[in-house]
């Protein structure tokens, strides 16, 4: 990935000690805002990545059965400045790689389909619904 960015953690930002993991997590929900993506009530920040100690990608997760044995749906957000780099790609390439180690399967809230739709095919996703796409 390119130079300047870098992939956190954000799903145990709450209960980190590094302050700077904690701030980058309270920019998720202005994030997703700004990009016009309502985050729904199961959803709980995954991961991040940040440029210049702010948060400027963010992936979104969380099992809308309360099983995540199931599946874990997720959703994208990247500012509009910084996208076309690669960054939801990296974050969704990571998110699956969790998804397999934990033994279930993916899903992801298409919002914005002319930019999702071509990325999710690429690494395997399939539409299953009017918004969904699952792996």
């Amino acid at each position: 990935m390119a130079g300047s960015y870098r992939l956190v953690p954000l799903d145990d930002a709450s209960t980190d000690e590094d302050e700077d993991l904690w701030y980058l997590a309270t920019q998720v929900d202005d994030l997703f805002d700004d990009a016009g993506i309502r985050m729904m009530s199961y959803d709980e920040a995954f991961s991040g990545i940040e440029s210049g100690g702010k948060l400027v990608a963010a992936l979104v997760a969380g099992s809308p059965y309360n099983d995540p044995f199931t599946c874990y749906r997720f959703s994208v957000a990247v500012a509009p400045e910084h996208r076309r780099k690669g960054l939801a790609k990296r974050l969704i390439e990571d998110f699956v790689s969790f998804c397999e180690s934990q033994g279930f399967a993916p899903e992801a809230w298409v919002v914005n389909e002319s930019a999702m739709v071509p990325l999710l095919e690429d690494l395997g996703f399939s539409k299953t619904d009017e918004a969904l796409w699952g792996y």
